[in-house]
């Protein structure tokens, strides 16, 4: 949450506006930090993951191989 300092200053505010001006920035201000925790790493973590198209072909190569090994047991 928003620290006591912030909360310090509310309580210390003398006007409406005061209060609403600072309220607005340490809320713009907290959801950024918010935006920026939640996806630290995650560029990095989704560069380091396989592409789905990738992915589908070595399925489909995996099954094309057990196809084959199963068909060459049969002889």
């Amino acid at each position: 949450g928003v620290s006591d300092y912030y909360k310090k200053l509310v309580n210390s505010a003398k006007t409406v506006a005061g209060v609403k001006k600072l309220q607005a920035q340490v809320v713009e201000s907290a959801k950024k930090a918010r935006v920026s925790e939640a996806t630290d790493g995650l560029s990095g973590f989704l560069k380091s993951q396989t592409p789905a198209e990738d992915t589908i072909k070595s399925l489909e190569l995996s099954e094309a191989k057990t196809l084959a090994l199963r068909e060459f047991d049969k002889y």
